[in-house]
């Protein structure tokens, strides 16, 4: 995940000072809301383009073996309609999700994918800060493996810990892909 986030940057970081464009980096306050750390890059490729990388990592656990830790990537391509980082945006963004969900007595192992179209505002506070609020649609696919994470289908009784996997389960959903209410930093 860590290299992952790297290349990000170090692209990110790239392509701005090719385009002699602004780098903003940004994070997301309703996922920190979620307990989920995320962490930002907006690159301007021309005056009224930009592309946005928003990464996120969810490492933690709850009582009763309840979880949902993962960690996704969320690349948008955005057309402003006045001018970059100020006022409207519409956007075209892909998603990538890898998950381990512990919800009642099943756990949820597996992937999500997917694509969407956004929408959002952004306004300016500052010459360098910037208060983003945006919403997306599009469709999302689901790959998992469910198990029953207390049952040992060898004994027929309860056993904290052992994991048997029922096969695969696939899903397609359409719906939000895409929330936030995001503060950006201009760097340059």
């Amino acid at each position: 995940m860590k290299k992952i986030l790297l290349t990000l940057a170090l692209i990110a970081v790239t392509a701005a000072s090719g385009f002699a464009q602004h780098l903003g980096v940004k994070t997301n306050t309703l996922e920190w809301l979620a307990t989920t750390p995320n962490l930002g890059l907006e690159v301007g490729l021309g005056p009224f383009i930009t592309l946005d990388v928003d990464g996120a990592y969810n490492p933690f656990s709850f009582k009763d073996e309840r979880r949902i830790q993962g960690w996704a990537v969320q690349p948008e391509l955005r057309y402003w309609f006045t001018y970059k980082y100020s006022g409207h945006f519409i956007g075209l963004h892909g998603q990538y999700c890898a998950y381990d969900a512990g919800v009642d007595k099943y756990n949820y192992l597996g992937n999500m994918y997917g694509a969407g179209l956004s929408y959002g505002y952004v306004f300016p506070m500052s010459e360098r800060w910037r208060l983003e609020l945006n919403i997306g649609a599009g469709w999302m696919r689901f790959n998992s493996k469910v198990s029953d994470r207390f049952y040992n289908y060898t004994r027929n009784d309860s056993v904290e810990g052992v994991i048997m996997y029922d096969p695969i389960v696939n899903a397609d959903k359409f719906g939000i892909t895409r929330i936030g209410v995001s503060f950006t930093y201009l760097i340059f």
